[in-house]
Formats: C-alpha cells, sequence, structure tokens
C-alpha cells in the first residue's frame, strides 16, 4: 500500500513538541511532513528527526519594502483568504501583495509541491502560513483538520471545516434540535457529570503525562527567538492603572462580562457587530443595564493576556459605576452573576456549567437559539439582555449539549498531555478527519 503524507502547517512553540510525540503513533502508511518558520518550532522538529520546510526562513521574516505588482494564483482567493486571518499586518500583507507575504506564499506553495500531501493540519487557521496552505489545498481538494483547544477540560477541536463558530459543529453546519435528538448511555451521562462537577469544585485537570524534557528547542533557538521577538515587540506602556488591586467584592446582582483578547480571530474574524472594539460593547451594556435592569451593576475582568496590550483606562474614566477585575477565578465569579456576556469566548460555555444565562455578542461554536441568547445588532442589546435576566436556561438542554461536546464534537486529546491515549486519540481523529482512516490498514 503506498504511503500517505499529512502535512502540519506552522505548529507552534506549544504545538510543535505535542505534534512530534503523536505523529509517532501514526500507522507505518502515514508519513509527517513539517512547515515551520519560528526557530524554536524548527529546532524540536530537528531534534525529533524531522526536516521542517522551507530550509532558510531569514527570507520570511521581511516586514518591510515596497509592495508589487503581484497575481494571485487561482487557488488562492484574497478576499477570503485576508477575511480569515487573526492578524491586521497580515491582512494588509496579503491587500498589498507585500514582500512577506510574496515569500512566505511561494514558500508555503514550494512545500505542497514538494511533498504533494494527501491531506493538511492546521492549528487554528488564522495565521498567515495556514491560511495560505489551506486556501491551496481547498482550491485543489485536499482535506484540511483545523484543530483549536477544547471547550472543556482534557478536549481538543479537530474539524474540517474550521475551529469554533467555523466549526462543523457549530450553528453554521448544526441544529441544536439534533443535538438534542441524539441519545445518551447512563455511563456517559455519568461521567460528564464528574467532571463537570470537578470543574465547578474548582479541581485542575492536570496532564497525565506531562512533556518529555528531550521535547525541548536548543538554547540557540531560543535565543535567536528572543532577538526576533526583541525587534517585534512593541514597547511597554503603563496602561490599566485604574483597575483597582487587590479587587473589590462583587456587587449583590451583576452581569458578567469578561474580556478577550484583541487581537485573537474570536473578535478579528468572529465578531461581526463590535469586532476588537470592546470599548463599545461596554458602553452598549452600560446603557442597556441602566434601561432595562438599573439594579443590576456590571463586572468587567480584562483578559490575562491583553492587560498589557489594551489600555481601558479611559472607558474605566467613562463608565465609573462599571466594576473592573484584573485575575482570579472565573469559577468564583461565575456562580453569582445574574447572566453572563461573552463575544464568544470560552467563558460563555464555562458559564453554561455553572448554569448562567448567556448573551453572546459574536459568533460562536455554542451560539445556538434556544442554548444561548444572541445580539444580532447593537440596537438588539437592551432586549436581549431584559430576555436573559428574567429566563433561567433550560438545564437539560444544556446538559445534553454539553454531552454532545464532550462525546462527539470534541477529541478525548490535549497539546499538553503527553499520554498514549491523548496522542492516539489525536492521531484517530485526525485520520478520521482527513478521511485517511481507511487507508492506514
Amino acid at each position: 500500500m503506498p504511503r500517505r503524507t499529512i502535512a502540519f502547517i506552522d505548529p507552534g512553540m506549544r504545538l510543535a513538541p505535542f505534534l512530534c510525540a503523536a505523529s509517532a503513533e501514526l500507522p507505518a502508511t502515514i508519513q509527517s511532513a513539517f512547515y515551520a518558520r519560528r526557530p524554536k518550532p524548527r529546532s524540536i522538529l530537528r531534534n525529533c528527526g524531522h526536516a521542517p520546510a522551507p530550509e532558510r526562513i531569514g527570507a520570511l521574516r521581511r516586514r518591510r519594502g515596497a509592495a508589487g505588482s503581484y497575481w494571485h494564483a487561482p487557488d488562492i482567493d484574497p478576499d477570503a483568504l485576508m477575511a480569515g486571518l487573526r492578524l491586521p499586518r497580515h491582512r494588509e500583507a496579503v491587500a498589498t501583495a507585500s514582500p512577506e507575504y510574496r515569500a512566505v506564499e511561494r514558500s508555503v506553495r514550494d512545500f505542497l509541491d514538494h511533498r504533494a500531501p494527501d491531506g493538511l493540519f492546521c492549528w487554528n487557521g488564522s495565521g498567515l502560513a495556514a491560511g495560505i496552505a489551506a486556501q491551496i489545498a481547498g482550491y485543489h481538494g485536499i482535506p484540511v483538520a483545523y484543530g483549536e483547544n477544547g471547550y472543556l477540560p482534557g478536549t481538543m477541536q479537530l474539524d474540517p471545516m474550521g475551529v469554533n463558530a467555523a466549526a462543523s459543529f457549530g450553528p453554521a453546519h448544526t441544529r441544536l434540535e439534533q443535538i438534542l435528538a441524539l441519545q445518551w448511555t447512563d455511563s456517559e451521562r455519568d461521567t460528564l457529570r464528574q467532571l463537570l462537577d470537578g470543574y465547578r469544585r474548582g479541581e485542575r485537570v492536570a496532564p497525565r503525562v506531562p512533556r518529555p524534557r528531550e521535547l525541548s528547542a536548543s538554547p540557540l533557538a531560543y535565543l535567536v527567538q528572543a532577538l526576533i521577538d526583541l525587534r517585534d515587540r512593541e514597547p511597554r506602556r503603563r496602561i490599566n492603572r485604574l483597575v483597582p488591586h487587590p479587587p473589590p467584592a462583587l456587587p449583590e446582582r451583576f452581569v458578567f462580562f469578561p474580556l478577550q483578547v484583541r487581537q485573537d480571530s474570536q473578535l478579528t474574524v468572529h465578531s461581526p457587530v463590535y469586532g476588537p472594539r470592546l470599548d463599545e460593547a461596554i458602553a452598549d451594556l452600560v446603557a442597556a443595564l441602566a434601561e432595562v435592569a438599573p439594579d443590576t451593576g456590571l463586572v468587567v475582568k480584562l483578559h490575562p493576556a491583553d492587560r498589557h496590550k489594551t489600555d481601558y483606562d479611559p472607558v474605566i474614566r467613562r463608565f465609573p459605576q462599571v466594576l473592573w477585575l484584573d485575575g482570579g477565578d472565573v469559577r468564583r465569579i461565575l456562580p453569582a452573576a445574574a447572566a453572563v456576556v461573552t463575544v464568544n469566548s470560552t467563558v460563555g460555555l464555562e458559564a453554561l456549567v455553572f448554569d448562567r444565562p448567556v448573551i453572546v455578542l459574536g459568533n460562536a461554536a455554542y451560539g445556538f437559539d434556544g442554548l444561548v441568547h444572541r445580539v444580532a445588532g447593537r440596537a438588539e442589546v437592551g432586549a436581549t439582555l431584559a430576555r436573559a435576566l428574567s429566563r433561567a436556561p433550560n438545564a437539560e438542554t444544556t446538559f445534553k449539549y454539553l454531552l454532545f461536546l464532550y462525546f462527539k464534537a470534541f477529541a478525548h486529546a490535549h497539546p499538553g498531555d503527553y499520554s498514549t491515549g491523548s496522542k492516539q486519540q489525536f492521531c484517530a481523529r485526525l485520520l478520521e478527519t482527513l478521511k485517511l482512516a481507511d487507508t492506514t490498514d
């Protein structure tokens, strides 16, 4: 039987060692090929015996230079590519056919032409190299598996359509009625109840087997990556100085709005109402609460990965009635909230675990009518908030949806878990998603 090839596109530092370990569990009829642009993942891949493409990466780091006339090949749709990219500079690079874009596009195309993969794996799919590779693969009929962290402990998304709101298990491709009609065994129900009870108690799910020490980058790779990061890093500013420390006591009744990272694809790709302008969402929530629930406060929490990047001090001055938090476990906040508002954060799913009403401001994988309250436009915020505050969630609907996620939509694998079970679950779902499972006997 001829060997099949799976191409792994531009894995990050956290994912590269897991892919090295997991790919060793693939059948002998499947071989792995890696495209990686960053020094640390490339070092890890080499240490595992892989030769990542491109051979040299210096030319791919160019960020400046005049854009020239450039003809996009028919297997790349620039508008569709830009719509799925997370970073503004990458969208600009595609729009202007910049030297960076042309270098990456050429190197990705050379890699795919040389390795002729039978399937692709992309983490999230919103990076420049991953977006280009997925476009080319889609045009030529090569299946793609998109990966992302799962919403439940010890889980991972592996999906042929995309991740989060774009996934095949999301509202764009699945109806809630189909999910609710599924049948579950008593054993499955008990397993999920135990998992959710542990989560509500604040238990941490530690990896069954942590990353082996040998799956590390070389000191030189760390140094090179540090120099690149230093060059690209924006000057650190003193921001969010008005967020109180230590955190104040929570109001007796409040709506909870956990912020998200402004440059994350969840906002730049999957947030048609507000985009990354969370300050506008806060303004609308303040106005809506004053109208429909004046006895209810608003609690806003900074995202840990964004606290040094986005300055909310002007918003804090504008709305002194809002209580701000920086840090702390959301599991201490969610049970006390009258409702939870999110664009499409994982916290929205966590709020469902605590049986809280959830208002969704963007496109979310869990954004089903009947499960959460969706906002399609800014004018709907007040009415949607009033409806959510007056209607308790249906516990059985929520539980059946969580059963679907845990046992159907997600793989029982995680990039931080190097146990044999985690690696084998990843490989099995990957082969199934790429329709290669029947070629490995």
